[in-house]
């Protein structure tokens, strides 16, 4: 017969109490825990949080755009190659340009074609990742149409490798504004190779979190072409350097449109040359405005600091266009030069937008554009069924 000592006995005995103590938090609702008295809400122990399958919840599955990655792909390479070939003192016939999934460009034949070539084999690489190291493929393709003219396309283990890189990149990002909305364990992991799937507990409704993880959050700063309105602009011709933007939230916008462009909204003449970005911000954050209306204010580093009070230096009385994913959010006028690295950005924001747009600040520009290919609201249903077998 097994003999315990009392003491023995009674540790685990205590033991046992301890631990039904903690778990008592989890039997009384929390609205009840809140009625108590602040002294007894510091014993109580954080409840368990229940899973997808037990609560029910949000089910997102999102896709990197491919369009886009190659896209952002041609644009580095054709300025790769009209470097590459500018550091080699080469001149072209005609300049690089993106077509047909590469870059093209056109020689002057003669002793320099041999080399020009040459250096142009020299941008392709061998592809490497951080689990099987060199795979011996290479980036680029390089082939000699004739003529002179050249092409430059990406192969398909380098575009792979690419959309690869992304989804990495976008996971820490998609965390970081999913969290931000104070959510609790949610679930974002990658799935396949170019997918990637939030599954988020309690959340009722996944729109408002598709908006959230959809947004690019690609904030831009640029001066408004002054010379002409964007009316005039888009009755004559639009300036090669600038390009017509509407401030509007909901309206696509692109220049090649006829009126009404911007659907009610204002249209603004902007340049292309951005003056400050987004990737600048240390900072982003929800507050008010002189009339008590929402706003975001941030907050630069150094160099975007540099960057945003020398162009506000060299441009007052100018308007000065914030821009969020080719939308202007405000052109306000440049009173003063801005040294200290602060600014807003004010416009027709409730309070949840405003808070949604700093989180999104926060949290930094997605790599490429993400589409949800599938979203559903998951039920307890499943859990509910394993806790009834399982009694």
């Amino acid at each position: 017969m097994l003999h315990f000592a009392r003491w023995k006995a009674a540790a685990i005995l205590l033991t046992a109490l301890i631990v039904c103590a903690f778990a008592i938090p989890n039997f009384i609702s929390p609205q009840t825990v809140k009625n108590w008295p602040n002294w007894a809400q510091l014993f109580v122990a954080p409840r368990v949080v229940l899973g997808l399958d037990l609560q029910g919840g949000s089910h997102i599955l999102l896709q990197v755009d491919k369009s886009d990655v190659l896209r952002q792909r041609l644009d580095t390479l054709r300025t790769d190659v009209m470097k590459t070939l500018r550091d080699a003192r080469i001149t072209w016939a005609n300049p690089p340009v993106a077509r047909n999934g590469g870059v093209e460009v056109r020689l002057r034949e003669g002793p320099t074609f041999v080399t020009a070539l040459s250096k142009l084999r020299e941008l392709s690489q061998p592809i490497s990742n951080n689990i099987i190291g060199v795979t011996g493929q290479r980036t680029l393709e390089i082939t000699d149409l004739g003529n002179g003219l050249v092409r430059i396309a990406p192969t398909e283990a380098d575009a792979n490798e690419r959309i690869r890189q992304t989804i990495e990149q976008a996971i820490p990002i998609i965390e970081k504004r999913v969290n931000g909305m104070g959510l609790v364990e949610p679930t974002i992991q990658r799935q396949g190779i170019d997918r990637v799937l939030v599954q988020v507990p309690g959340l009722g409704d996944p729109r408002e979190l598709i908006k959230l993880i959809g947004t690019e959050a690609k904030l831009e700063f640029r001066l408004v072409n002054s010379t002409m309105s964007a009316q005039q602009a888009l009755q004559g011709s639009i300036p090669s350097d600038s390009e017509i933007l509407c401030e509007t939230r909901d309206q696509k916008n692109s220049a090649n449109v006829t009126p009404p462009l911007c659907d009610g909204g204002i249209p603004w003449l902007v340049y292309k040359q951005v003056m400050v970005e987004g990737g600048d911000l240390t900072d982003a954050r929800t507050g008010f405005d002189q009339n008590g209306r929402p706003d975001i204010e941030f907050t630069f580093n150094a160099t975007g600091a540099r960057k945003f009070g020398q162009v506000t230096q060299e441009n007052i009385g100018r308007p000065f266009a914030i821009i969020l994913d080719n939308k202007v959010m405000s052109a306000p006028t440049i009173q003063s030069a801005i040294l200290g690295g602060r600014g807003q950005i004010t416009g027709n924001f409730t309070v949840e937008e405003a808070n949604n747009l700093a989180i999104v600040l926060r949290s930094g520009a997605l790599p490429a554009k993400l589409t949800p290919i599938e979203q559903r609201v998951v039920g307890p249903g499943l859990g509910q069924d394993s806790i009834t077998k399982g009694k």
